[in-house]
Order: structure tokens, then sequence, then C-alpha cells
């Protein structure tokens, strides 16, 4: 027969063992699941971040092939992009240039 002390310590002896399972669980949970999870969330969202650039500058210069020109704003600001072969370029900056020094 097991006496009332000895049924006690095995009963302290069980919730010390939980509780030390219980603290190994969590430090394996901060030290390794936590820093795999957050590195997998953060690749994903690097991922995301540059498939919505390249899906964004597709979306410009299909447009640019489309309607010749995109005109792009941010409030007072503005700017036109427009598709320019290397002869217009040039072109361009010798019209520039007669326009600068006259």
């Amino acid at each position: 027969m097991v006496s009332y002390s000895e049924d006690r310590l095995r009963n302290y002896l069980k919730i010390s063992i939980a509780v030390i399972v219980l603290l190994a669980l969590v430090i394996v949970y901060f030290f390794v699941a936590q820093p795999q999870i957050q590195g997998y969330v953060v690749k994903k969202q690097v991922e995301a971040q540059q498939i919505a650039v390249q899906t964004t500058i597709q979306t410009i210069m299909n447009l640019v092939k489309q309607q010749g020109y995109v005109q792009l704003g941010q409030g007072n600001e503005s700017m036109i992009l427009m598709q320019i072969k290397p002869e217009q370029l040039n072109q361009l900056v010798t019209a520039n240039q007669a326009k600068v020094q006259s």
C-alpha cells in the first residue's frame, strides 16, 4: 500500500515533469519554430512585393504600347512616359540643345 506522502511526492513529480516539458516546448517554439515561421512569412512578403512590382511595370509597359504614352500623377506633380526609339531620342536631344542655345 502506498502511503499518503509517497502519493503526494508522485503527484509533485508528475506536475514538475509536466512543467519542465511545457517549458521545453515553449523554448523550442521561441528559438526554433518561431524564427522559421517568421522567415517564411518575410520570404513570402518579399516574393509578393516583387510580383507586385513586376506586374505594375508590365501593366505600365502594356499601356504605353497600346496608347503610345502613360501619364502618372501624384498631387500637383505628373510625368508622361512614352516609348521612344533611339533615333527619336537623338532628334529630341538635338532639338532641345538648339532651343537652349538660341
